[in-house]
């Protein structure tokens, strides 16, 4: 299904292009699924893989729209395509800024657009989307309560691992205590009769509905979407209010369940680590210390989504004095995945370069840096002062001593980190994003189904007159080094695999095509 891109016919009317990258084609993980098809637009298809995924094209035809199924026949005229504006990918032609976003965005958003979600909502505030026409069907084909005993009967579960029981109950959680394999009836059990709520983890991988939704939001947000799922007994409350270290989007599949959402903890807006279980006192009554921002009742296909950081929790409700079961599914996504983790990941590199470029940054640290800077450098300081005359002694005090050097060491701390922003370029910046980028393709959900050729490909620039086109390029991560060119993708991805363990592959080499001998 792989075609070596060494050994190819030039195409007509087309001229000798310079030598071109060595590429290297990474599917992202090595189990089931269709192979990767890179072809250049002058070949015919392989009879395994009709539809490729991209195509690479050399010579004056670069630029130019290929055919239905991304390639091009070898009779075709070059100077009878037509031709096709280069776009970046990703960008839309809706203004700069926009970029199109998947229906299943559209879809939980409602009637707001997704320009506005992003630009007044965002990391900013909750927001509730209530119900229309159909939204109560589709949100219940995502997830429910007998397809969860369903699953935990047809498949091999365990506890901790696929799903958690625990109830709320005179101001604590309380969680189950039970190990080994998900016992169907046990877990029936607990619900209906000790009103434990379930915590089902990683439902994508039994739900098609949720896989795609998933994969879709991953494709909106760049960032791996995670999921659980949450049924509540009548008249019971599963978890203490707390905060999320992740931005959620919830879908009531069944009965109703109260909301209650409050503003974030002083400095804890954003928070790159979700809180511990929160006192309810901290919320409600006279001495409640945080404000209320929200408090709504979401039924079948009402959606909610919450910024990382505000505080909540939620309960079943009694509704014309009947209190119902409740189900919802939290998508979360955007866990470290703010400025500060890109550039703790971008420091090492920086700080690689101001090494082998800069002395300064190659000499030691002071002798005494012990006896100057840090906790225990004021103890030491004594000892060190023990031993003075006492006309030395008189001279200078621990402070002066201390507050001294441990000033100047301070400034040469400040100086080194001013020196070392000067070896922030646009290669190195990039360089981590395309590791980033590298690590999300690997682990990142495969497409539900094969992305569809409808001949509107995105062009993605490599090398002088060497572009690749791409059926769908959120399923593929291209990265340049040098003479180098890595394409990863995620068609082969390990569903069962997201969001938990990884299942390494002994072979999972990278399939490599050395273009440079095509001159």
């Amino acid at each position: 299904a792989l075609a070596s891109l060494s050994g190819c016919p030039a195409a007509p009317n087309t001229t000798a292009a310079a030598p071109l990258p060595h590429l290297s084609l990474c599917p992202a993980a090595r189990v089931g699924g269709p192979r990767l098809l890179i072809t250049p637009l002058h070949l015919p298809p392989s009879p395994l893989s009709p539809a490729p995924l991209f195509a690479v094209c050399t010579g004056p035809g670069a630029g130019e729209e290929p055919g239905m199924h991304g390639h091009r026949g070898p009779e075709a005229d070059a100077a009878a395509q037509p031709k096709l504006k280069r776009q970046r990918v990703g960008e839309s032609k809706t203004g700069a800024g926009s970029r199109p976003c998947s229906e299943s965005l559209r879809w939980f958003l409602g009637a707001l657009s997704p320009d506005s979600f992003f630009s007044d909502v965002f990391e900013q505030k909750p927001l509730v989307i209530r119900a229309a026409d159909g939204d109560a069907e589709r949100a219940g084909g995502l997830f429910g309560y007998d397809g969860m005993l369903g699953i935990a009967r047809e498949n091999e579960l365990f506890y901790n691992n696929s799903m958690t029981l625990c109830v709320y109950k005179d101001g604590k959680r309380e969680t189950a205590e039970l190990e080994g394999i998900v016992n169907a009836d046990e877990v029936d059990r607990l619900f209906r009769k000790e009103n434990h709520t379930v915590q089902f983890y990683r439902p994508q991988i039994f739900s098609d509905p949720i896989w795609k939704f998933n994969a879709d939001l991953e494709n909106d947000f760049g960032d791996h979407v995670g999921a659980s799922v949450y049924l509540t007994p009548p008249n019971s409350q599963g978890l203490a209010p707390h905060h999320d270290d992740v931005d959620v989007f919830v879908i009531q599949t069944e009965g109703s369940k109260h909301w209650k959402i409050f503003a974030p903890l002083p400095g804890e807006e954003l928070p790159g680590e979700h809180s511990q279980d929160l006192q309810m006192e901290m919320v409600e009554g006279e001495n409640a210390k945080l404000k209320l921002v929200q408090d709504v009742v979401l039924h079948p296909g009402d959606r909610l989504y919450m910024p990382r950081g505000f505080v909540h929790y939620a309960r079943t409700v009694t509704i014309d004095g009947k209190s119902t079961p409740s189900c919802h599914v939290t998508c979360s996504t955007f866990q470290q995945h703010s400025w500060t983790y890109f550039l703790m990941q971008l420091m090492p590199a920086v700080l690689g370069k101001a090494f082998s470029s800069d002395i300064s940054f190659r000499k030691g640290l002071p002798r005494n840096y012990r006896h100057i800077a840090g906790s225990i450098a004021p103890a030491l300081e004594h000892l060190r002062r023990a031993k003075l005359s006492e006309d030395d002694k008189e001279r200078q005090s621990v402070g002066e001593v201390t507050g001294k050097e441990g000033t100047s060491f301070l400034t040469t701390v400040k100086e080194l980190l001013k020196r070392a922003l000067t070896y922030v370029d646009k290669d190195t910046v990039f360089e981590v994003c395309d590791n980033i980028a590298n690590d999300f393709m690997k682990q990142r959900l495969p497409p539900l189904l094969p992305p569809e050729n409808t001949g509107k490909n995105s062009v993605i620039p490599v090398q002088g007159n060497v572009v690749f086109r791409t059926v769908d390029p959120n399923y593929v991560q291209v990265s340049m080094e040098g003479n180098r060119v890595t394409l990863i993708h995620s068609l082969r991805n390990n569903r069962k695999n997201h969001m938990g363990p990884q299942i390494d592959d002994e072979d999972e080499d990278e399939d490599e095509y050395d273009m440079s001998s095509r001159g």
